[in-house]
């Protein structure tokens, strides 16, 4: 899903449907698989391979991803039910067929993570990943009345950066029940959406659909605004800040207040989205030496947020 807005396009989230491949195992195992793991170990990065869904395809796939020499391997269920026992169930057949380290990927709306946390520890898994995408979604093609995707019932499963809130939850709860490793997924295309998951606990993160978007540049984009940001706070290292804000996540409600938005002048284009959307009257776009710019009212400003979130060039946003 996307929106135009003049010469921007806001990317909202991609549907895939994944459930199947064209290419068989034995392609990614004799091509694919040696280029990756050459570059991974001249560039002495691990390589985590990703396979699915149920325990007889684990009990088959594992074993050759092991002996591809992948440094370890990423289970996904899909599971979306109300009982753990399927993830459960995959991760006991995957552990009983290697001795690499695997990492169970979680869905969504997994139910009671706690517990499943320490059942997945019991057999012997070594991280967690969350999450996977959400879904089932669908998506109609109004001038055909078909389903976009071609999953079962026309059904996909959504990425992008309308998942990252949910994932950022799922990460805070695993964080808090277990001292697994985690890696953090969902909707991050900004360096600091790679800060937000560490901070909830996640000690390193998965980047799919910006890099659809924007292509493999976007992780050296990402790796320089986390440095940057890292520096500018004063932090050493991106572990400094990992677990930051699980101390501020209590179970009673908190009181919070929003200084009213600031405007860089440089970035804003004059576009006028803040104003169309400022339900307060308090952004107006006003000429100022022959450009258009935005300008905040701060006696209007309820600090909502709303002209922040759409902003184009982050132009405008709240005071540190």
């Amino acid at each position: 899903e996307s929106r135009d807005s003049g010469n921007y396009r806001f990317i909202y989230g991609f549907l895939n449907a994944e459930l199947w491949s064209d290419i068989p195992a034995e392609h990614y195992f004799e091509r694919e698989y040696p280029i990756a793991i050459k570059y991974a170990r001249e560039h002495n990065v691990a390589f985590i391979a990703s396979i699915g869904y149920k325990p007889d395809e684990l009990r088959l796939l594992g074993p050759k991803c092991e002996k591809a020499g992948v440094d370890a391997i990423e289970f996904s269920t899909h599971y979306i039910g109300q009982d753990y026992r399927p993830v459960i169930e995959a991760a006991k057949a995957l552990r009983e067929s290697v001795n690499i380290p695997i990492f169970a990927k979680l869905s969504p709306f997994t139910p009671n993570i706690p517990e499943l946390i320490r059942e997945l520890e019991k057999v012997g898994v070594d991280g967690i990943v969350a999450t996977n995408t959400i879904g089932p979604a669908l998506h109609i093609d109004v001038e055909t009345g078909k389903p976009v995707v071609g999953g079962p019932n026309g059904h996909g499963w959504l990425s992008g950066p309308a998942l990252k809130p949910l994932a950022i939850a799922i990460v805070a709860e695993i964080a808090k029940n277990t001292r697994l490793p985690i890696i953090g997924v969902g909707g991050i295309s900004r360096g600091v959406d790679v800060i937000e998951y560490f901070m909830v606990g996640a000690s390193a993160v998965q980047v799919c659909t910006a890099a659809l978007v924007e292509g493999p540049v976007v992780y050296t984009r990402l790796v320089k605004e986390v440095e940057d940001w890292l520096k500018k706070h004063g932090y050493d290292s991106i572990l400094d800040i990992r677990g930051y804000a699980l101390k501020y996540l209590k179970p009673e409600p908190l009181r919070t207040y929003a200084l009213p938005p600031i405007v860089d002048i440089k970035k804003c284009i004059g576009c006028g989205l803040c104003e169309q959307v400022c339900n307060y009257d308090a952004v107006h776009v006003v000429e100022e030496n022959g450009a258009r710019k935005a300008v905040v009212n701060i006696e209007n400003c309820y600090g909502c947020g709303l002209c922040t979130s759409i902003c184009p060039t982050r132009a405008i946003h709240f005071p540190e």
